[in-house]
């Protein structure tokens, strides 16, 4: 607990650089009644990466007698969902996460003036207490929740990633693209199927990516990891291959080079989409879906929906002479796209999940056969 309250105070310490080496840092503490001193002594946090949201601003992981939290750096949570419960940052709380996570300290040009005057006044008291909030001033502000514990938050894995996922759906400021609620619908839903493994991290991204094509890239890049997936089941259930789907297409791609190619692999992944999300995407990318009906040269709705997203990814990675040619996606667009693209990853990961997780029930019986256009 000094040690805690030590490494505070020498940060603060540091934002006075030319008085920082007469300084008194010992002996200066952040007051706890017994409740706290409990807190500041047994909770333990966890900082992903992929919980670095914005800038210095993060969401960090808390647990703390048998209970899971969500701490929310600088990032103000205003859609709080049920499963979230605020809490008190109480002063042992906050003393340790001050001390082991890093949250930053809040600049203005009165900064240096106010922690001389209200931190480091001379005294000859050899320690000295402060009032948590008194404080907390000088770094950027926490929110702090309980995972409720009957959450399916809790119950499955990837945890920290689902919790996160779920807490930056409830700030919306921190999302700068133009999510509608059905999207973050999907999105929350997501988090919370234990029965289902998207790529995570990707979902976070998404929702915090600052332009509509980077947050559909995010968004294909889910879709992209099930691409050897549909030939890797049948190779599978061909030549009775044991190890696990992701297993088989990572060796198979080690080994031979083998990866799938992109156009026809997301034309076969739409065989196990929602054929209403289907259709709706045909009428979103303005594809005549009474063309495949007539049975036109370029095959199914789903390959010509398949054809026309592979095309936006190609518009949203590169910028070539012939996307000038190419259709624009609109702002209007781009929302209705992003909720049925989210949508997809949803239907896909529900059924390849038990390949990606090694257990092929559910996902090994794939029969769907398709005759793919070459890719470019």
């Amino acid at each position: 607990m000094i040690a805690a309250n030590t490494k505070i105070f020498t940060r603060l310490a540091k934002e006075l650089p030319d008085l920082a080496a007469t300084l008194q840092v010992t002996g200066r503490a952040i007051g706890t009644n017994a409740y706290e001193k409990k807190w500041l002594k047994e909770v333990k946090f966890r900082t992903p990466a992929t919980l670095r949201v914005a800038g210095p601003m993060f969401f960090a992981i808390a647990e703390y007698g048998e209970r899971t939290y969500v701490l929310a750096v600088g990032i103000e949570l205003t859609d709080i969902p049920d499963d979230l419960l605020p809490i008190v940052v109480n002063a042992g709380l906050l003393t340790a996460a001050l001390a082991e996570i890093d949250v930053p300290i809040t600049r203005s040009t009165t900064t240096n003036a106010q922690l001389a005057e209200n931190i480091f006044f001379p005294t000859e008291d050899a320690y000295v207490e402060y009032e948590a909030a008194e404080v907390a001033k000088y770094f950027y502000t926490l929110q702090a929740f309980e995972v409720a514990p009957e959450s399916s938050l809790l119950t499955a894995t990837d945890l920290d990633d689902r919790i996160g996922l779920a807490a930056v759906l409830g700030a919306p400021k921190i999302s700068y693209v133009a999510w509608n609620a059905g999207a973050r619908a999907n999105l929350a839903a997501m988090a919370r199927d234990p029965m289902i493994a998207p790529p995570f991290h990707l979902l976070i991204r998404a929702l915090t990516e600052n332009r509509n094509d980077a947050a559909f890239l995010s968004l294909y890049r889910c879709i992209e990891q099930l691409f050897p997936f549909p030939k890797i089941e049948r190779l599978r259930d061909q030549m009775g291959i044991t190890m696990a789907s992701l297993e088989t297409a990572q060796m198979i791609e080690t080994v031979l080079g083998w990866r799938n190619k992109e156009d026809s692999a997301m034309t076969e992944l739409f065989q196990c989409v929602n054929a209403t999300c289907t259709t709706q995407l045909a009428l979103c990318m303005g594809i005549d879906k009474s063309i495949s009906a007539s049975g036109d040269e370029n095959g199914s709705l789903g390959r010509r929906v398949a054809r026309r997203l592979y095309d936006i990814r190609n518009q949203s990675v590169h910028y070539r002479p012939i996307h000038h040619a190419e259709g624009a996606v609109t702002p209007e667009q781009w929302i209705d796209l992003l909720e049925l693209v989210s949508s997809c990853v949803s239907d896909m990961y529900k059924h390849f999940t038990p390949a990606i997780r090694g257990n092929q029930v559910g996902a090994g019986n794939w029969t769907g056969s398709v005759t793919t256009a070459n890719s470019n």
